[in-house]
């Protein structure tokens, strides 16, 4: 066989990938243990820095930052590559950064509603209002899940810090609103992530209905009671689609009257006249802002509605029972 028609870097007929040679006294390498390389060097040189990660905002600036680093590693092991094999490390470590990896065929699908990562070997999801099932979706490591969870995490300038091992932020992923909880060792033995996923389209009062989730009658008694001026408490285990209607029951207020949305996560499809208070993300330089404080703050500000998603009373005590104690307006719309 020539030169011209050998694989590249001597590549078999069955695709293993040959062990590379790196610079005298250097270790060597195989393609896939080249691509962790330049993948953790890019963790390293981004490392609490969300900055970098929110310029790189389009496609060829976050494979520009990538061929670079691994330029860089090349250069440092002394590894000259065929450009077939660099330009596929660079694929493969771009789909690693800068895609939801093995997650991304559950995120496409607009049937479901909740994935659950209980480490990178147990994955689980659930479609439509049915069980939660285990699914043969799999990370390679923990390293490669929480590579995927800081790119989660990044695009909201967020960032996993040892004080902050719980964590809750609403995100885009693929086009869909999705709220993100996530626990962290020593809460939990491993990364344990929860994805709320939401409808790529907003669900109305009128869409529930078609769905079947909500029949005329409800909906007829779910306008009386918000152009009555009443508040209303929604109540239910996890999953049960209270968040869901309450955004739908967001779109039903009236336009003309000032309404703030505090949420735990920016995670509710809300109309225009809908103002939205969420806590800021813990970042490299500050934990996560108290629920409570946003609470309270927006208790402080002019409205006619409240609407207030996810009440629990831990954090913010002092801020319900002051909402509790008032009277007249804000009327208020809670989950």
């Amino acid at each position: 066989m020539s030169n011209a028609n050998k694989p590249p870097n001597g590549r078999g007929p069955n695709g293993v990938s040959p062990i590379i040679p790196g610079r005298p006294g250097r270790p060597s390498y195989s393609l896939d243990a080249l691509r962790e390389l330049i993948e953790r060097q890019f963790a390293e040189e981004t490392a609490n820095r969300a900055d970098i990660l929110l310029e790189l905002d389009d496609e060829a600036k976050r494979r520009a930052l990538i061929a670079e680093v691994a330029d860089y590693v090349l250069a440092v092991e002394a590894i000259t590559l065929h450009p077939a094999d660099r330009r596929r490390i660079i694929e493969q470590a771009y789909r690693d950064l800068f895609t939801f990896g093995p997650l991304e065929p559950l995120l496409k699908d607009e049937a479901v509603t909740e994935i659950v990562v209980d480490g990178p070997h147990q994955v689980r999801a659930r479609w439509g209002l049915g069980k939660l099932q285990a699914t043969e979706i799999a990370f390679q490591d923990t390293y490669h899940l929480e590579g995927v969870l800081q790119r989660a995490l990044s695009t909201v300038g967020a960032a996993l810090r040892p004080d902050s091992p719980f964590l809750e932020v609403g995100v885009q992923l693929l086009g869909r609103a999705a709220r993100l909880s996530v626990a962290t060792p020593p809460v939990s033995a491993q990364y344990l992530l929860e994805m709320r996923l939401h409808p790529s389209r907003p669900l109305t009062l009128q869409a529930l209905a078609e769905r079947g989730a909500l029949s005329e009658q409800v909906i007829a008694l779910l306008r009386a009671i918000l152009q009555g001026g009443h508040g209303l408490l929604i109540v239910g285990e996890a999953g049960t689609g209270k968040t869901t209607l309450a955004a739908a029951l967001s779109h039903a207020l009236p336009p003309d009257a000032p309404t703030l949305a505090v949420e735990r996560a920016a995670e509710m499809a809300l109309p225009p006249h809908v103002a939205r208070r969420v806590p800021a993300p813990p970042t490299p330089d500050a934990p996560a802002q108290p629920f409570g404080d946003v609470l309270g703050a927006a208790l402080a500000e002019t409205s006619a509605w409240l609407l207030v998603d996810e009440v629990r009373g831990d954090d913010e005590a002092a801020a319900l029972w002051d909402a509790l104690n008032r009277e007249g307006l804000p009327r208020y719309l809670w989950t």
